[in-house]
């Protein structure tokens, strides 16, 4: 009776074991090494839908990234001169082996700090996940935050899609 109690009881163990590996267990995806470079920038449009994100794997997908929000950069000096200097450094010998994660995150408040968490791969989906800290005294001017994240080459692909977590 004691034998055949040990069994069953082993049998049921190893049963929540592999149920608990099966379905208990969901793989994050690959964590991707990064270098974070954060751009503060003071343009703004109601036509952009933020977070704004993509991966740029070459120095034509990088300009017309640039190109594409120079709307948003057309009264921002600052800003101008700022996403300009960071592009210069990022030319063609740049992207034999590197490639961009580029994230536009809009803000209320000027003193909104970001803390990036991870980035993560799983399939073609590259997920950014990251942590707003609100200042103790809110300003009121709006802030967009342009986040590049240089990675390898071979972490990511022009095709992959960027979803971004903002956590409070």
């Amino acid at each position: 009776m004691k034998k055949k109690a040990f069994q069953m009881t082993a049998i049921l163990l190893i049963n929540l074991i592999m149920a608990a590996v099966l379905f208990g267990c969901k793989n994050p995806g690959e964590e991707i090494a990064y270098k974070e470079l954060t751009i503060r920038a003071f343009g703004y449009s109601s036509e952009a839908k933020y977070p704004v994100a993509s991966v740029c794997a070459s120095k034509a997908e990088l300009d017309a990234y640039i190109q594409s929000f120079n709307y948003i950069y057309k009264d921002d000096v600052q800003g101008q001169t700022a996403i300009a200097e960071a592009a210069a450094k990022y030319d063609d010998p740049f992207f034999e082996s590197k490639a961009l994660i580029l994230v536009l995150l809009q803000e209320s408040s000027g003193s909104t700090k970001h803390t990036v968490n991870m980035l993560v791969k799983k399939g073609n989906v590259v997920t950014v996940d990251i942590s707003r800290e609100s200042g103790e005294v809110g300003t009121t001017d709006m802030a967009l935050w342009q986040l590049i994240f240089e990675v390898d080459q071979s972490s990511v692909d022009s095709g992959d899609t960027v979803k971004v977590n903002v956590n409070d």
